[in-house]
């Protein structure tokens, strides 16, 4: 029988299916053949019934023109290293840092909200993710690693200020590296962001529990397991989320794949993040942190958050917690009220005219 895996078969049934062949997957647990095959159709079937619950209807969305892919490139320290830059090459440098398993178009609605305001936007790749993924290999990607690599990155282009926007793990990336290079930080935003202990998320650590699998997974199974994480559950908006879910597939869409997915997800460390804990009030500089209502990352870690900078939490209703490309209106505002306060501190206005 023909399968049609984006068909318009019933929702309850894909759903129902998936939560039998994990519960055989679960009873089979010592076999792992067995395990396996089920194991794979309930990822499918789970997946299936994301999306479909995903394509019902919803409002129409204004459509946006995003700003143009410019990747460069250039091998910093002995890693190859890669990021977009748009906006004002003069004006003060505001540097965007995505997460998991994003890439720097995650900013593509974001930085055209920007060009009007001065700002030089710099959208750095994480090592070893996005189109960054074959330098994973035999080096650690871990968020505090990723921190060290930045603060390479900022040495190699002469950045010596600048305003940090982070979403997901690179809010953990800017969190470090704030902490550590305190000076070079004169505004913060952290927009559903690792903290504390509010990761890695339960399916994350079960996926990890099941890395001999996840790691040979077919393309095909992976692609159901990104169809269900990305767009059905971390986006509220469907045209966007299911672009969303073909711009950032592509780096995982090869042989490679699933061993990079894996390594990623080996990488994710909580402790990384209580080592800051705490330690955050000693960043003076201004602070915004923004969250989607709906995000599956607590949203009481990021009022934790906010308490500690002594700012406060900017909710977006209904949001997910890819809130960079289904409300980058919101995301663009807070930036911009972060320039607006360093353009008025004449102290950095002087730093950054030399």
């Amino acid at each position: 029988m023909a399968y049609r895996l984006y068909g318009p078969r019933n929702r309850n049934l894909h759903l129902l299916a998936g939560v039998i062949a994990a519960g055989l997957s679960a009873a089979f647990f010592k076999h792992k053949t067995w395990r396996f095959l089920f194991g794979g159709a309930a990822a499918v079937e789970l997946g299936v019934a994301a999306y479909r619950a995903f394509q019902r209807k919803q409002p129409a969305e204004t459509t946006e023109t995003p700003v143009s892919e410019s990747l460069q490139s250039e091998v910093v320290d002995g890693v190859r290293m890669k990021w977009e830059e748009h906006g004002d090459a003069a004006g003060i440098p505001v540097v965007l840092v995505h997460g998991f398993p994003t890439c720097p178009r995650l900013w593509r609605f974001v930085i055209p909200r920007l060009a009007f305001s001065g700002a030089r936007c710099l959208a750095w790749e994480m090592v070893g993710f996005g189109s960054s993924w074959p330098e994973s290999f035999q080096r650690d990607i871990s968020v505090a690693a990723q921190a060290d690599y930045l603060y390479a990155w900022l040495r190699h282009m002469n950045i010596n200020k600048a305003i940090f926007v982070g979403h997901d793990l690179g809010g953990g990336v800017v969190q470090r590296l704030a902490i550590k290079h305190p000076g070079y930080c004169i505004g913060l935003a952290l927009i559903d962001s690792v903290a504390y202990v509010n990761w890695p998320l339960p399916l994350v650590r079960f996926a990890r529990s099941r890395s001999a699998i996840v790691g040979r997974l077919p393309l095909f199974l992976l692609k159901n397991i990104f169809v269900s994480a990305l767009v059905a559950v971390g986006h509220d908006k469907k045209r966007r989320g299911m672009e969303s879910m073909e711009i950032h597939w592509r780096n995982y869409n090869h042989d490679k794949g699933p061993a990079i997915f894996l390594k990623q997800l080996k990488s994710f460390e909580n402790k990384d993040t209580l080592e800051i804990a705490g330690k955050l009030s000693k960043i003076k500089a201004p602070v915004k942190v923004i969250w989607g209502e709906m995000d599956r990352l607590d949203i009481e870690s990021g009022r934790k958050l906010a308490a500690e900078f002594g700012a406060e939490l900017t909710v977006i209703p209904g949001a997910g917690h890819y809130t960079p490309e289904d409300h980058p209106e919101e995301i663009a505002n807070a930036i911009k009220d972060l320039l607006s306060q360093t353009e008025e501190n004449e102290q950095v206005k002087s730093i950054m005219k030399q």
